[in-house]
């Protein structure tokens, strides 16, 4: 009878132990599973960073460059406005000299005219 006894609860054990063991394979094979969704999850994410970085680093020099292009277009603004203000200044001496030589231009017409006039006088006076 003790035999039995031994028997019925080795039995049982055994059972109990095999119940364990399938439960423990299925929850194995479960994180296995959940295990390789995540690697590939993982790979895929490594991927996307990759990605995302060679977008930063070409955004980066698109940046750089454009500043560049942004200072080099401002030193080229300051040129041409000094530029400007030297013509200018040669344009408002250009004008202020025609105003002289017109005047100039004026007195001398003035001149020609009473000397014309005086030419008229005497030849109809001879």
């Amino acid at each position: 009878m003790m035999k039995k006894i031994y028997l019925i609860l080795s039995v049982i054990a055994i059972a109990g132990l095999l119940a364990t063991s399938v439960i423990f394979f299925l929850k194995s094979n479960t994180l296995t599973s959940q295990l390789e969704q995540t690697k590939q999850l993982l790979m895929k994410t490594d991927e996307q960073i990759k990605h995302i970085q060679t977008e930063r680093e070409k955004l980066t020099k698109e940046n750089e460059k454009l500043q560049a292009d942004a200072v080099s277009y401002l030193a080229l603004n300051n040129d041409l406005q000094k530029v400007r203000e030297d013509l200018d200044n040669r344009l408002k001496d250009a004008q202020k000299i025609i105003g002289e030589k017109e005047a100039d231009l004026e007195r001398t017409n003035k001149k020609i005219d009473e000397i014309e006039k005086k030419i008229a006088k005497a030849q109809t006076s001879i």
